[in-house]
């Protein structure tokens, strides 16, 4: 009787439709799931894995004690254009790897992390991250887990695995991160070194005045004073003093314009 009644429901174009689906639209004949091993189940799509989902690899940048740059797992294009740039704003003491491990070290003679506030310093935190950028490089994250007890930030970098680099990007900055040639983001800094004074790092040529006007506009007690030095600004904080003691980076791209 069972397989009776069994048969009449599948064949039977009369009878009444079973009720309805709880979970809608989750039977859906024309949806086709690659390595689905039952063709009869189609998940719901929120729980399809995207099959087109970019391979990413990954690096880790290290700046510890008073003048170490490390890198893991980054590959020799970045780590040759790291030299290059420190050949001509920061002079290499010494440097070692371990290529098994994916590891290279700088160590740099000027000891730029021993007052990391000062505008050489931060204008050179800049530089290093522009290079990075420009070899494809995101930034994720800091990373706290694992450090070492001299590490004074670690930050994770991800770029697609199979994703093209510029080959017109040079080897060697000449200059400052501002003259490098503008493919990928245009890197400058925003920082606080004191309670009361506020820098703006290497803005690009072509936003400056926006820039400047907007860091102006975003202080409501006023600025007291400002100059420029070289390509950065400097500006004194009326008012309450400001409480930040920070780096803080900002990307812009120039089809924004």
């Amino acid at each position: 009787h069972a397989r009776y009644r069994t048969a009449t429901l599948i064949h039977a174009p009369t009878m009444a439709q079973p009720p309805a689906s709880p979970t809608p639209n989750v039977l859906k004949p024309s949806l086709t799931v690659p390595g689905n091993p039952n063709p009869l189940f189609y998940p719901r799509k929120e729980f399809i894995r995207d099959q087109q989902r970019p391979v990413s690899t990954f690096g880790l940048l290290t700046l510890a004690g008073q003048n170490h740059v490390r890198l893991y797992s980054f590959p020799n294009s970045v780590v040759n254009g790291l030299r290059h740039l420190f050949e001509q704003q920061a002079p290499i003491d010494s440097f070692r790897e371990s290529p098994s491990n994916h590891f290279f070290e700088f160590t740099l003679e000027d000891k730029p992390w021993a007052n990391i506030k000062t505008l050489a310093s931060e204008k050179l935190i800049l530089s290093i991250l522009t290079v990075i950028y420009q070899y494809g490089y995101s930034f994720l994250s800091t990373v706290e887990y694992a450090r070492e007890q001299d590490d004074r930030i670690a930050l994770a970098f991800s770029r697609p695995a199979s994703g093209p680099v510029n080959p017109s990007i040079p080897a060697v900055p000449t200059g400052s991160a501002a003259t490098l040639p503008q493919t990928g983001p245009m890197l400058f800094a925003i920082s606080f070194p004191s309670t009361s004074l506020l820098r703006v790092i290497e803005p690009p040529l072509a936003l400056t005045p926006a820039i400047l006007q907007a860091v102006k506009n975003a202080w409501p007690p006023g600025v007291s004073s400002e100059k420029k030095v070289g390509g950065s600004f400097e500006y004194k904080l009326k008012g309450y003093k400001c409480m930040l003691s920070c780096l803080v980076m900002y990307g812009f791209n120039s089809q924004w314009i």
